[in-house]
């Protein structure tokens, strides 16, 4: 046994941990925001300065040894000091013993989080947690590269996870679930593929499996609902195969008036985007018969508009100093922008900047090549 120390605990540079005592009456460290006057001893660290132990004491062993046995359902009371009184290959076997213990406690504590794939027959594994922190999980084989999750949002309610040989035919056939007007559900599957309604959802993820399964081709596709061969005889209809009968009669009912009013409302939607059309087309004819005005009054009044600045900078805009033809164009097209640019100073970007949009408001009104075609009567001007 160690004397006692001779510096106190608590003091500048000591490393020791304070304990105290719960309600339970269990041995606990103290927490930082309770106050000094419940600590009941302290636990030497084994790198103080000042209370550093040089061999292990009988209370330190029975306070590692706790959660060891008690794992096991074994009282750890009195086995301290029997310990100290081994001899020394005695005790190191001893330890070796305690080191495995100790290694199957940890092992059982931070046992893998395993997740199964949901794909129906799949066996596929791997460790959540061993993922999630980045380390190499205990078996190669339970490697999370490649998985997926599937959110709750589909017939599963606490989602699922996916391994790389399932994610694609999982994403083909993804699953939604749909509550029908007489409470009842049923799949909206990404293929097109809706079941019955069932009164529970687990059912509908039963039959999605299943089909699921039939477009893996592991399992025959199953005869359609309407097929005459397979309808149930009137004899051996009972109450509950009627009452599923009338369930889907009355989500045929609720499905027509819905698909109605989701008509109606494209119907009302059509019409306004045709209105809306009709006034863009008035506008851009309006554009277009203000800009042919401009233009012949540009190209038949006697103003020359290559002589100031600004009047040759609106004339390149509106009219255009370049050959706006839709053909080959050779060295007798004009080409006049570069001229009238050269005469004014004008820097290489404004002259890009303005056949940039010069080719925008080509395209909103008449050019040289299309103005014959494009003149007509503004009704305001009759």
């Amino acid at each position: 046994m160690n004397a006692a120390p001779s510096t106190s605990f608590g003091v500048e540079g000591c490393l020791c941990l304070p304990l105290t005592r719960d309600e339970d009456g269990d041995t606990r460290y103290l927490w930082p925001a309770e106050s000094a006057d419940r600590i009941i001893g302290w636990e030497r660290g084994q790198s103080c300065p000042h209370h550093a132990r040089s061999v292990l004491d009988p209370a330190r062993l029975a306070r590692y040894m706790r959660p060891i046995t008690g794992a096991f359902g074994v009282s750890s009371h009195s086995c301290a000091e029997p310990f100290m009184e081994l001899a020394d290959a005695e005790q190191a076997d001893l330890r070796q013993q305690l080191a495995i213990l100790h290694a199957e406690v940890e092992a059982f504590r931070n046992q893998p989080a395993l997740r199964t794939c949901l794909f129906p027959g799949c066996i596929r594994q791997y460790d959540a947690i061993s993922w999630m922190n980045g380390t190499p999980p205990p078996r190669p084989t339970w490697s999370g590269a490649g998985w997926h999750i599937l959110k709750t949002s589909s017939i599963f309610t606490d989602g699922g996870h996916l391994c790389p040989d399932h994610v694609d035919i999982v994403t083909t056939h993804l699953p939604r679930l749909v509550t029908t007007p007489s409470g009842r559900y049923t799949v909206d599957c990404a293929c097109g593929w809706t079941p019955a309604p069932k009164r529970s959802h687990r059912l509908v993820t039963a039959l999605w499996q299943e089909h699921l399964l039939e477009a893996q081709g592991d399992l025959p596709p199953a005869p359609p609902l309407t097929d005459p061969e397979h309808r149930t005889p009137l004899a051996d209809h009972t109450a509950q195969s009627l009452n599923e009968l009338y369930d889907r009669l009355w989500d045929a009912e609720a499905d027509r008036d819905e698909t109605r009013d989701a008509l109606q409302e494209f119907y009302r939607c059509w019409k306004e985007h045709n209105a809306l059309l009709a006034d863009h087309a008035t506008l851009a004819a309006r554009v277009h018969n203000a800009l042919l005005l401009v233009r012949t009054h540009m190209a038949t009044g006697s103003r020359d508009w290559a002589q100031d600045s600004s009047d040759a900078w609106l004339y390149a805009v509106l009219y255009g100093w370049d050959c706006e033809q839709e053909h080959q164009h050779t060295d007798d097209c004009r080409a006049g922008l570069d001229e009238v640019a050269a005469k004014h100073g004008w820097s290489a970007g404004r002259v890009a900047r303005t056949r940039k949009h010069r080719a925008a408001l080509a395209l909103a009104g008449p050019n040289g090549e299309t103005e014959a075609a494009a003149r007509r009567d503004d009704p305001e001007e009759d």
